[in-house]
């Protein structure tokens, strides 16, 4: 264990593998698009914020790799020709390694014919990396304290597709260099997909970031949603700093976004 943990530290970028194409174009869990809903209890996403960062092997990638970053809240704002918004999981090697998320607009996911790689010539990425010492969260309360109090973590920049699909086979070498105790990856398909379209509760969670807010991510883990249980969170966060999940909620107590295609929802 002692040896994976010291190797997960020191690594540099991974080759990309040859069968990157093969994972994403196989459909993963196909349930019709319209009957999901992304919008995800705040209790839930912290608890899944938790089992990564309490996980032995999961919490080396939080702590070396990146746990999270921030996207304008503008990013999120679809137009109407556009289905959703695509979440690409990428791998930047060197000195200080990122695991970050790489932003397009998807017109259409079809998941009878899942995409081989970015859409746009150009995407957006978080230039401010965050990430988190797993040893002083010991608890979901921490989370919380946590959530409350990291304020303005933001920064971004647009990056082309190529240089983007570089990244993407790396992040997807990185999780089959380093699978669970296992040997199973922890993701097999090297994105997360939020639709947007007919989907008002959407919108209003973008709306709630204010004037020049952002959206934060986080990543969480759920043993459950393979084959994609590094799961992406999504937090609306203000101008100042403020996390919206932590200040106010739904009655319903729906805070935050995840259940990002794929695989389909679990209830």
């Amino acid at each position: 264990m002692t040896v994976i943990l010291l190797s997960l530290a020191s690594c540099g970028q991974p080759e990309p593998t040859s069968d990157v194409a093969l994972r994403t174009t196989d459909s993963a869990g196909i349930i019709p698009i319209g009957g999901h809903a992304h919008l995800f209890p705040t209790d839930s996403s912290v608890r899944l914020m938790f089992n990564l960062v309490s996980s032995a092997q999961l919490a080396k990638y939080s702590e070396n790799f990146g746990w999270g970053g921030s996207f304008p809240a503008s990013a999120f704002r679809v137009s109407a020709i556009n289905q959703g918004v695509m979440l690409w999981y990428c791998f930047r090697g060197g000195s200080r390694p990122d695991l970050f998320l790489a932003l397009e607009h998807l017109e259409e996911y079809d998941p009878h014919n899942l995409p081989r790689g970015p859409i746009q010539t150009e995407l957006t990425v978080p230039t401010a990396i965050f990430r988190v010492n797993p040893e002083s969260l010991k608890s979901e309360s921490d989370i919380r304290d946590y959530l409350k109090e990291t304020g303005d973590v933001s920064g971004w920049k647009t990056l082309n597709a190529g240089e983007i699909r570089r990244y993407i086979a790396s992040a997807d070498s990185l999780f089959t260099l380093y699978p669970d105790i296992h040997g199973e990856r922890y993701n097999s398909y090297m994105f997360g997909f939020f639709s947007a379209r007919h989907e008002a509760a959407f919108d209003a969670f973008i709306a709630s970031a204010g004037e020049n807010g952002y959206i934060r991510y986080y990543f969480g883990y759920d043993e459950r949603e393979r084959p994609n249980r590094i799961r992406i969170i999504l937090m609306a966060v203000n101008a100042k700093g403020v996390n919206q999940a932590m200040a106010r909620v739904s009655e319903e107590g729906y805070g935050t976004m995840q259940r990002s295609w794929p695989p389909p929802p679990i209830d």
